[in-house]
């Protein structure tokens, strides 16, 4: 698809993810967030008409995620979410411990239970349906660094790859250690 930068309010997208629907949402820096309906395509092709969420013309997106009816923005600053139906103002918004990494590839991914994962410069903070929130740094977890870079939860099986400045990890939440095997036992009689 090809699209000109006057139909966009900026010119540095920081996040991209499609809805359900099939519609392209977008995050901008200090822009805020938009999207399109992906047209089709072909010789009678027209550019898409945009919409932009109202209130976040002042964002700086630094990723985004549509799951389900929810879309995730992550700021540099916070984790908004929002109503994919709607364009208006956030339902909820959330702290993170530190900002997000200036040049993070993929600081957030939404877990298969629709935890939301985000990566900053003091680590990863997971944010659980019941209200709760875990953080994970190289002071409690073996995550390799705490500055994250990019953060990809697998949809199904809910494990994590982690990249950031100081190597990568893989992380399954739902890893049990193996029991302990028990040792031979040896009587003897004197």
């Amino acid at each position: 698809m090809r699209t000109s930068n006057s139909l966009l309010r900026g010119n540095k997208v920081h996040g991209l993810t499609v809805d359900k629907a099939g519609a392209l949402w977008f995050g901008l820096t200090g822009q805020g967030i938009g999207r399109f309906a992906v047209p089709p395509t072909g010789a009678g092709w027209v550019p898409p008409a945009i919409q932009y969420v109202t209130g976040s013309e002042r964002l700086d997106v630094q990723g985004l995620v549509a799951r389900g009816d929810t879309l995730w923005a992550l700021t540099t600053h916070e984790l908004q979410r929002y109503r994919r139906t709607s364009l208006g103002l956030p339902i909820a918004t959330y702290s993170i411990p530190e900002a997000t990494p200036l040049f993070a590839a993929n600081p957030l991914a939404v877990g298969p239970d629709g935890s939301p994962w985000v990566g900053t410069e003091a680590g990863i903070r997971v944010f659980h349906a019941n209200g709760t929130s875990e953080d994970f740094n190289t002071r409690n977890s073996p995550v390799a660094g705490d500055q994250i870079y990019a953060i990809r939860v697998d949809p199904v099986t809910g494990v994590a790859w982690i990249s950031t400045s100081s190597g990568m990890n893989r992380y399954d939440p739902g890893y049990r250690a193996p029991a302990v095997p028990q040792i031979a036992r040896l009587d003897a009689t004197v």
